[in-house]
Order: C-alpha cells, then structure tokens, then sequence
C-alpha cells in the first residue's frame, strides 16, 4: 500500500464516499445529497481550492447499516456509480461485555468487508480505494473503546494492503490526538454523534493523506 498516496483528479473525475454515520452526516435531509460532515467539507474545500477542475463528490453513506446488508447492496449502492475513487469508511460493531473485541466478530467484519473490496477491484479494476480507519467509539461519558477497536483497525490496515490501497486515512488516530489535546472543546455530541469539529478533523485528515493540504503542525 501507498500511504499518503496524491490522487489526481479534473472536473469529471468522480470521488464516492461511502459508509455510515460518519458519511452519512444528515444526507437525507440535504438536498444536495451531501450531507453537513466531513464529505461536504472535502467537496468545498477542494471546490475552493481548484474550482476549475474541482472532481465530482458523490456521498453515498447510509446510518444502521450492518456490513451484511452493505455487501447486499454494494453493487447497486457503490459500482452502479463508475467511481474512480472510491472512499470507505465501515463502523464496527458497537461493544457490549468485558473489554476487547470478541474474535468471531473481528473475522466477520474482516471477512465482509474483504467480500466488499473483492467485488470493487473485480467490477472497478481501475478505480483508488481509500480505506478510512474506523472511527473512535465515543459516548458522552468519553468510552473510547480502544481495546475493542484495535483488531478492526489492524485488520483493516492489511485489508489496504492487500488490495493495494491508495490509502489509509487515520481517521481514529486524529480524533484521538485532537481530543486529548483539547478534551475542553466538543468533539462529541450527546448522543455519540461527532461534532462540526470532529467532522473537520476528519477533512482535513482525509485531505491530509492525500497531499492536498500541507501536514499539520501542532
């Protein structure tokens, strides 16, 4: 895998987003169909940057989905769309008993989510993925679930391998260096939903990796 690897793009190159609630971000009530996350900050940061040949965004994320019902609907949801870049971002499943991710959970989700790639690469054998880390299980109480969330990011870093990613984006990383560097600023929501904040750290992460905006410095 390339990390940080540029992706070039035009007017008519087409960028998907896909995934849950992250992705998601409100889309069904924006009629734009962007939602008010981190892909609509990822479209108009690079609509300002280069609007002359800012790529086409598409946001396709769904909330409540299961990766089986993702698998189901992957063809229709994520190929129908002829992407030439393709970004991923799964949730795991949320934790529940003693800390750490039990391993028959691990292997599913791995396991589904390679179905997922395996159909990407055979249907849109020349599109870039982009495989985003899950994302940081957070509550109002500050649960980061580490444990749990560990096995499903390492697995996910050699799924990119594997299938020769364009990139990782350390979606989880970030949110953890930003909120325990400002834990007085809201990154999380009531109700476990990222902030307008979150969502930033999340775009400029994913632009970040991708060379489209400088590194940051702290």
């Amino acid at each position: 895998m390339n990390a940080g690897m540029a992706i070039p793009f035009n007017k008519d190159t087409r960028f998907l987003f896909i995934g849950d609630a992250p992705t998601e971000a409100g889309r069904p009530t924006d009629p734009e169909e962007m939602g008010w996350g981190y892909v609509r900050f990822v479209r108009d940061f690079l609509r300002a940057r280069h609007p002359a040949i800012a790529p086409i965004v598409v946001n396709r994320g769904a909330n409540g989905l299961r990766l089986v019902d993702w698998l189901e609907r992957w063809p229709r949801e994520a190929l129908a769309q002829r992407s030439d870049v393709v970004s991923i971002h799964f949730d795991v499943p949320a934790p529940s008993g003693p800390p750490g991710a039990p391993a028959s959970k691990v292997v599913e989700y791995l396991t589904l989510y390679r179905q997922i790639l395996e159909q990407t690469s055979e249907r849109l054998p020349n599109c870039k993925l982009v495989l985003c880390q899950p994302a940081a299980v957070w509550t109002a109480s500050s649960f980061e679930a580490a444990d749990a969330l560990r096995p499903y990011v390492h697995g996910v870093m050699e799924l990119a391998r594997e299938f020769n990613a364009a990139s990782i984006v350390p979606m989880h990383e970030a949110l953890v260096y930003a909120r325990r560097s400002r834990p007085d600023i809201g990154w999380i929501e009531s109700d476990g939903q990222f902030t307008s904040s979150a969502h930033m750290v999340i775009a400029y992460t994913w632009l970040e990796e991708h060379g489209m905006v400088p590194r940051a410095v702290s």
